[in-house]
């Protein structure tokens, strides 16, 4: 699901190709395909609607707030050989039939614009401005023609709109700009057409995060995108409510050239928050040892803590994490430090830790 909000379709695919459940609904029973199909992902849409579950969805409404931002998994490089034969069989013909019922708000809510702006038909764009079509006009959860171009990677269909006048700032139900689109998926091109039209760099999504387009650029990966921004002025550690800066999140996720990038282009590498603690921290906790190299050679603190007292290496410890444990160890983690709550490193790892790490077994004992 967190795929299919973000479009991730290699991901998707590998998924599918691995025999995940793509008959699931939540809570508020949304399936994968409805999610795919309200951000307008036509090829996860072509590729879920065969296999999606046959059982109607108690709301077709789907949630906002069920579209968790940021989605862990990281973008694979979009495969431009896959062919409908490669792609899984449709399970049933009922199942097919099913399917186009239960999305039918969503493909309804689709207007024309929408959908030629999606698929970067300009000419067509052009002649329905033309003939009346008004050009921020939004269609199901805030979605406008511009930010379904921007998410699709079409620049001169971003550059037409522009010029008949589309509001370039704003944004659809979750406050997501059209520059925020284009940014967390990695479309220089159109980042740096909005760029050139004065978006607002450094705006935030109103999901309750304060994310910027830099923090999604950083997260997902994108360091062309993170550049192009920082060259425009974008406030390198503006924070989340939830006091991520961009350095953060891209440690979070293991995206270690746009983490020295940051730090290069002077970014705050100790900025911590209460809760999750410095980049390093986040990156200790999620396993991602190239990252935590890099930090530490770029100058992290190694003994920095969070606001309950806990250090990269208790959040190591905690999580298991035996090599980067080790690395921590080996810059000068102070293994008999203890949080707020007198709990060590040794503490944290539950035994997980301490049985493979002398240093850490010594202080215990």
């Amino acid at each position: 699901m967190n795929a299919c909000a973000h479009g991730y379709f290699d991901v998707a695919l590998a998924l599918v190709e691995h025999g995940v459940d793509t008959t699931y609904r939540d809570a508020d029973g949304v399936a994968a395909a409805d999610i795919a199909g309200k951000r307008q992902h036509r090829k996860l849409m072509e590729l879920l609607a065969p296999l999606a579950v046959a059982t109607p969805a108690r709301d077709e409404t789907i949630d906002e707030q069920r579209l968790s931002r940021p989605a862990s998994a990281p973008v694979a490089a979009y495969r431009r050989d896959t062919k409908p034969k490669d792609l899984p069989a449709p399970r049933t013909a009922a199942s097919t039939a099913k399917v186009n019922a239960i999305s039918a708000p969503i493909y309804k809510e689709l207007s024309p614009l929408l959908a030629a702006a999606s698929r970067g038909d300009t000419k067509s764009v052009l002649a329905l401005l033309a003939t009346g079509a008004k050009v921020d006009q939004a269609g199901a959860y805030g979605l406008t023609a511009l930010i379904c171009a921007a998410g699709n990677g079409h620049a001169a269909t971003v550059h037409a709109l522009l010029q008949a006048g589309a509001r370039i700032d704003m944004g659809d139900t979750s406050g997501i700009t059209a520059l925020m689109e284009a940014s967390q998926k990695g479309e220089t091109a159109v980042v740096d057409v909005l760029l050139q039209a004065r978006a607002k760099i450094d705006q935030v999504d109103h999901e309750k995060q304060g994310w910027t387009a830099l923090i999604f650029a950083a997260k997902n990966g994108h360091t062309a995108v993170v550049q192009a921004l920082l060259r425009a002025g974008a406030v390198i550690d503006q924070a989340t409510c939830f006091r991520w800066t961009a350095m953060m999140a891209a440690a979070w996720s293991g995206r270690t050239d746009v983490v020295r990038l940051l730090v290069r282009s002077g970014a705050a590498i100790n900025y911590h928050s209460r809760e999750d603690g410095t980049a390093l921290a986040l990156a200790a906790r999620e396993g991602n040892s190239a990252t935590v190299i890099a930090l530490l050679s770029e100058g992290a603190q190694v003994n920095k803590t969070d606001g309950h007292g806990r250090t990269a290496l208790m959040r190591a410890s905690q999580h298991g994490r035996q090599d980067i444990a080790h690395l921590l160890l080996d810059a000068g983690a102070n293994a008999g430090l203890k949080d707020k709550d007198g709990n060590t490193a040794a503490d944290y790892g539950n035994g997980k830790v301490k049985a493979r790490s002398a240093a850490l077994h010594d202080v215990d004992e």
